[in-house]
């Protein structure tokens, strides 16, 4: 199995964490946690996409990515004890599992391990930042080519196993108002989508096409 950058790390100073490890798997749509759910366990993925996601009535609007660079359940090292959002897998993938206690015991004597999962906490931050900003601000094009970015770097793939449906709820818009932004996209040989599949095919036009969101986000991304 691939390897996750946060949990590299760990290892690093604390390999004996190796015995402790469980795996397992999440698909498009999946619950990885709930908001006020006991931090029970920290999961690292190391394939596919999961969203921060918040309820706004019944629907989820997302408010962050982890992938292969973070951590769910991180803030347990910190003093935290229950979630605070959702976690929505986006793309199918896969995850190491840690229990939350044998972090928890570890951390409270190793100064960096805390600072490890600080900065991968401040980075969600960041991006539920942003996010809020560019929601209120930007055109959904702009949003669009955004979330595909920064999906496609998170995920470490310029092919996304993503359907518009997702795309649109993530963003909180309809999907009425994605079809015709993803449709122009692809006219214009910037992506190409098929069977639930967009893959960016011409990165630097996508990147003149979204918003500054997307740099402000991807340079303050931990490890760039």
């Amino acid at each position: 199995m691939a390897q996750n950058a946060v949990l590299s790390e760990l290892l690093h100073l604390h390999p004996e964490l190796e015995r402790h490890l469980d795996q397992t798997e999440f698909s498009t749509r999946d619950f990885i946690v709930r908001p006020d759910q006991t931090i029970e366990n920290v999961v690292f993925p190391v394939s596919g996409l999961v969203a921060t996601v918040m309820a706004v009535g019944s629907d989820f609007v997302e408010a962050g990515m982890i992938g292969a660079d973070g951590a769910i359940g991180g803030s347990v090292v910190l003093g935290g004890r229950r979630h605070p959002t959702f976690a929505l897998g986006c793309i199918p993938g896969a995850a190491h599992v840690l229990p939350a206690a044998v972090l928890f015991n570890l951390a409270k004597d190793d100064e960096t391990v805390r600072t490890l999962f600080f900065r991968s906490e401040s980075w969600l931050l960041v991006q539920a930042q942003q996010i809020a900003a560019c929601n209120g601000k930007h055109t959904v094009p702009q949003r669009l080519c955004h979330w595909l970015l920064r999906a496609a770097d998170i995920n470490g793939n310029e092919s996304l196993f993503a359907t518009q449906e997702l795309i649109a709820q993530l963003l909180g818009v309809q999907r009425a108002s994605i079809s015709p932004c993803a449709s122009e996209l692809q006219d214009k040989g910037y992506i190409k989508y098929s069977r639930g599949v967009i893959s960016i095919i011409d990165r630097e036009m996508l990147e003149a096409q979204a918003c500054e969101c997307y740099r402000m986000i991807r340079k303050r991304r931990p490890g760039l």
